[in-house]
């Protein structure tokens, strides 16, 4: 990259490239499938030919090199000059890998020692191994006379008193030639040794979009002969044709006039014919304006905590305004107040949502990588699989987006190494309800052997036999979920370590998510996450415990009941209860959390209020003192200098402007069931 490209530049184009980049990609996945499609072709050649245009303004010239060829691939791809096998793919994917690595080279100014003239000479034996059939471009010819301004005539003139001479030249091209509009860029620069080259016919920036052009007329003043000039190029086997002849120098008056008032020294007649309404059509959606801002995740995070707060000073205020007008009823100016207080209330409230969605991105940010991904799994496992993705434009919270990523990874390598056997389906689909979103990864493999999973648990010391004996379906399947579980055969590059599933469990519980399987022998498997929107605001239960208040996710509770002394049962120490014809086990949140008992304690009541937790299918029944409401919440990390702290997740402020806790639901069942 060129030195005086400053950061904030280098930035923009960074983010550019990844979007073309993507592009790229995902559209050649599509291809693949689908050869013909000109649409997708189309979007092909735009990304290459943009990517190659900026990467060329920046000084990559690694980048505008190699783009350069994939735009010529695509060039002859949309004129039906090739077509391509599986291995081209491969070329032209990997040729996107390299790019990629180049990419990352800018952004870290470092040289990664990649040799692009590889890859060039790839893709220049893709396109010569892979004609489907000669034509000559419909832009082939080229006029041999051009129109000169006043300044140019005067010019022509002051060589010729000189003694120089001045030619019209129009070389011709074999048909079968290879990348023909760069041998013409040789030939001219070839002629520009000799002599001025004042103009062209396609001028030189036609002759680098990468469309073929088999013919060049030229005008050039030089000292040399027509014989001279014609030798010149005569070791140019690729020249069928070559054309010269010189000039007289008398140009009719009506011909300088339209010259001068186009002021453009090529012809517009040629230009005219290129332009078909196809071509204006691909033109115009190339340069339509985006009506997108780029905004750092760090900006929008601070607006968030900005108007946080302001959500926890409106509830202060509704609090207060409420008071006073209690007090003084009837009066006038404590009417407008409350007038005032709702307004406020209502903008806070707008801007709040406004926020939230500006934090939400498309899940297609995360599933337009996976295609690539398990055509690739897909090609090294020798395997056949159909992938099926929808739902991409479900969104979420930003922070979510990334901490669903690792666990889809993991999902659908297992898909493709554990449950398609050799050939199959796997489906990916995004889908809003309830207020959460669901992420279902499926395919129609063999299923989940249950007995192998317990046979494997025995094994590796997991479980007693006695236990595994009396576990149900839904408790055997949630054993691949223990760190180091695994029942393939050998380690392979894509499964067999046993943490995939772990990292599955262990981010989703991040979010306050959940993972359900569904599986049936020899039909597939269906691995369904239930996630919510946004980490931001959420939902929650306001509880008493020992005199203070603490927030419990709402999307975790299941139900609230009352249980009276004499209906507790003690299974092996633990305290229970039977509840909907099941043993619930129950959890004192005091010594869970360490507390003392302080004001609001009930435990010596004959009856006291527990909360029914739902985690991964396992419900836990909470002890509480107090049932506080329910409220939407500002959730705010306990921060690097309090760490995790076990049983809690987090904080907010309530609209007193006091600190209460957020439980973490998830730790506190698994302290429960690991016992």
């Amino acid at each position: 990259m060129s030195s005086n490209i400053n950061a904030d530049e280098k930035k923009v184009f960074l983010e550019e490239a990844d979007e073309h980049l993507e592009a790229l990609e995902k559209n050649l996945i599509l291809l693949e499938k689908s050869k013909d499609d000109k649409g997708t072709l189309n979007n092909l050649f735009r990304a290459a030919h943009t990517l190659k245009g900026s990467s060329a303004t920046y000084g990559c010239r690694k980048m505008s090199r190699l783009t350069h060829q994939l735009e010529s691939v695509f060039d002859c791809l949309r004129n039906d000059r090739l077509c391509l096998d599986n291995e081209a793919f491969n070329i032209l994917l990997s040729t996107v890998d390299v790019l990629k690595i180049i990419r990352t080279e800018l952004e870290h100014d470092r040289d990664s020692g990649i040799d692009i003239e590889e890859g060039a000479a790839y893709l220049e034996m893709l396109m010569k191994e892979n004609k489907r059939g000669e034509s000559v471009s419909k832009t082939a010819s080229a006029p041999a006379a051009f129109f000169f301004t006043a300044d140019e005539r005067n010019f022509i003139q002051e060589e010729k008193i000189k003694g120089r001479s001045a030619f019209n030249a129009k070389i011709s091209l074999y048909p079968k030639t290879e990348m023909p509009s760069v041998r013409l860029v040789i030939i001219m620069e070839e002629l520009r040794r000799a002599g001025t080259v004042m103009k062209t016919s396609p001028v030189i920036e036609e002759l680098n979009t990468g469309l073929d052009y088999f013919q060049l007329a030229l005008f050039m003043t030089t000292d040399e002969s027509k014989d001279a000039i014609a030798g010149l190029v005569s070791g140019f086997h690729e020249i069928e044709k070559l054309e010269i002849s010189e000039f007289s120098g008398d140009i009719p008056a009506q011909e300088a006039r339209a010259a001068d008032e186009s002021g453009s020294g090529s012809s517009l007649d040629w230009k005219t014919k290129r332009i078909t309404k196809k071509n204006a059509s691909d033109t115009l959606e190339q340069f339509k304006a985006k009506k997108n801002i780029r905004v750092d995740v760090e900006r929008m995070e601070a607006l968030m905590n900005i108007t946080s707060e302001l959500v926890i000073e409106k509830n202060k205020l509704i609090q207060l305004a409420n008071l006073i007008s209690t007090k003084y009823e009837n009066d006038h100016e404590v009417r407008k107040l409350i007038e005032l207080k709702e307004q406020i209330d209502k903008k806070i409230s707008g801007l709040q949502d406004e926020i939230m969605k500006a934090r939400m991105v498309p899940l297609e940010t995360v599933f337009s990588k996976f295609p690539r991904m398990i055509r690739d799994l897909a090609q090294n496992s020798g395997k056949e699989i159909a992938f099926h993705v929808s739902g991409s434009g479900v969104e979420l919270d930003k922070t979510v987006i990334e901490e669903i990523t690792d666990p889809l990874i993991h999902l659908l390598r297992n898909a493709v190494d554990h449950g398609i056997k050799s050939k199959g389906n796997i489906v990916l689909n995004a889908r809003h309800s309830e207020g959460s979103v669901y992420i279902e990864v499926s395919d129609d493999g063999q299923g989940l052997n249950l007995e192998k999973i317990k046979k494997t648990a025995l094994e590796k010391g997991i479980v007693g036999a006695q236990a595994v004996a009396a576990f149900s379906s839904d408790e055997i399947i949630n054993l691949i979920f223990l760190p180091g579980f695994s029942t393939a055969d050998k380690v392979s590059e894509t499964s067999g370590r046993g943490v995939g599933m772990d990292i599955v469990k262990t981010n989703i519980e991040k979010i306050h998510g959940t993972v359900i399987v569904e599986t049936s022998p020899g039909k597939g498997t269906k691995f369904i996450m239930k996630i919510p929107l946004t980490l931001a605001i959420i939902k929650a239960l306001l509880v008493n415990v020992c005199g203070r208040k603490f927030a419990m996710p709402l999307h975790s509770v299941f139900e609230i009941m009352k249980v009276h002394q004499k209906e507790i049962q003690h299974v092996k120490h633990r305290a229970t209860v039977l509840s909907r014809n099941a043993v619930l086990p129950l959890l004192q949140l005091r010594e869970a959390l360490n507390m003392e008992s302080g004001g609001g304690n009930k435990r010596d009541t004959e009856s006291f209020t527990v909360v029914v937790v739902t985690y991964l299918d396992r419900k836990v029944g909470f002890v509480i003192d107090d049932i506080m409401g329910e409220s939407e919440i500002v959730v705010y990390s306990l921060g690097k200098y309090i760490g995790n702290v076990k049983g809690l997740s987090g904080a907010t402020i309530d609209a007193d402007g006091r600190v209460a806790l957020i439980l973490d639901v998830p730790s506190l069942v698994r302290s429960v069931v690991d016992q």
